[in-house]
């Protein structure tokens, strides 16, 4: 009967060759055209930028235009409304929400980003600030919170998951007649 020291001491050999060596991932092998650098500050930078479209989009009554800024697959989670899942479901909440506030003005900084060490996940903490014209020709203002989470697709930040809530306490009044404002629906 032969003895099984020498295979198990190859193995162990074998094993540890195989442990000192680094296995280069996908993203370590491409070339910069291929997997753009992503850091904290140009994430930030580009989720601005969307953000910045989104209220844009707001200010204009353009649902479609800022459905764009989600994921195939994103899901909305607006206070007051159902959650919204799709890019076709989000853009007809936008478009019900839209319809029911005129904003004059929107805010959307960004605060806190953080990116997954793979590049590819983003989450994006912030406030807004919103004004909506009233059916009684006054302005009301709304300040909250959102979360956005995104993912990077060939260097476009897309939401994948939003939501956003009011800084006024539960049960008071809407800031528009009809519907969420963006703090109250969008980011």
């Amino acid at each position: 009967m032969r003895s099984a020291k020498p295979f198990l001491v190859g193995i162990l050999a074998i094993g540890l060759v195989a442990a000192g060596c680094k296995q280069k991932t996908a993203s370590e092998t491409a070339t910069t055209e291929e997997t753009p650098t992503v850091t904290t500050e140009s994430a930030r930078q580009a989720i601005q930028a969307s953000n910045d479209a989104w209220a844009k989009g707001a200010l204009a009554g353009d649902a479609a235009a800022i459905a764009q800024l989600y994921a195939e697959d994103g899901i909305l989670q607006p206070p007051g409304m159902p959650r919204a899942e799709g890019r076709d479901a989000i853009q007809q909440a936008l478009a019900t929400m839209l319809a029911s506030a005129s904003f004059t003005s929107m805010e959307l900084p960004v605060t806190d980003v953080g990116i997954a060490e793979s590049g590819d996940l983003a989450y994006a903490v912030g406030s807004y600030k919103d004004v909506v014209a009233t059916a009684d020709g006054q302005s009301a203002t709304e300040t909250g919170k959102y979360l956005e989470v995104l993912k990077n697709v060939n260097g476009e930040w897309l939401i994948v998951a939003d939501t956003w809530n009011s800084d006024a306490a539960p049960g008071a009044p809407a800031a528009a007649e009809g519907g969420a404002t963006k703090g109250e629906a969008g980011q």
